[in-house]
C-alpha cells in the first residue's frame, strides 16, 4: 500500500483538464465546443480530451471532427 501511494505522487494530476485548459473561470464559464481530428488521444469515449472536458464541465459539447485530416491520410496511405 505505501508503494501504491509513493508511486501515485509521480502521476499526473488526476484534474489535468482544470490544471492544463481552465486556467481562468471565464474559460470554463465560455466554452462550448471543440473541433479536433479524430485522434484517439482527443476523441476517446473513456479517457480521450473530450471526455474529459465534458465530465469536468458537467455538460455535453458540440464536438466537431474535422474529416478533412482523416481524408487526407486515407489518400495519402493509399496511394504511397
Amino acid at each position: 500500500m505505501l508503494l501504491l501511494i509513493e508511486l501515485w505522487e509521480f502521476l499526473p494530476s488526476k484534474n489535468l483538464v482544470q490544471d492544463k485548459l481552465f486556467i481562468k473561470p471565464e474559460i470554463k464559464e465560455n466554452f462550448i465546443g471543440i473541433t479536433h481530428d479524430f485522434a484517439s488521444s482527443l476523441s476517446e469515449v473513456d479517457n480521450g480530451l473530450v471526455a474529459l472536458i465534458e465530465r469536468d464541465l458537467k455538460k455535453e459539447l458540440f464536438d466537431l471532427c474535422d474529416p478533412c485530416y482523416g481524408l487526407s491520410l486515407a489518400i495519402r496511405n493509399s496511394l504511397g
